[in-house]
C-alpha cells in the first residue's frame, strides 16, 4: 500500500518558508515588504506539498 504524507509535506514547506521569509526580513532583501514574506511562505509551502505527492513513497512494512 502507498501510504504519502501531504499535509505533512505541507507543513514543512510552510515551515521553510517562513525561516526564508525571516531571513530576508533580518537580511534586508525583502524588497516589497510583507508580500516578499507571504509569497516565500506561499511558494515554499506549494514546493512542499508538489515534493510530498510527487517523490517515491517510502516502502512500509517488513524489509
Amino acid at each position: 500500500m502507498t501510504v504519502r504524507h501531504p499535509i505533512r509535506g505541507l507543513f514543512g514547506g510552510l515551515v521553510l518558508g517562513l525561516g526564508a521569509g525571516m531571513l530576508a526580513v533580518f537580511l534586508g532583501a525583502a524588497v516589497l515588504g510583507t508580500w516578499t514574506v507571504l509569497g516565500l511562505i506561499l511558494v515554499f509551502g506549494l514546493i512542499g506539498l508538489l515534493y510530498a505527492l510527487v517523490m517515491p513513497p517510502k516502502r512500509s512494512g517488513p524489509r
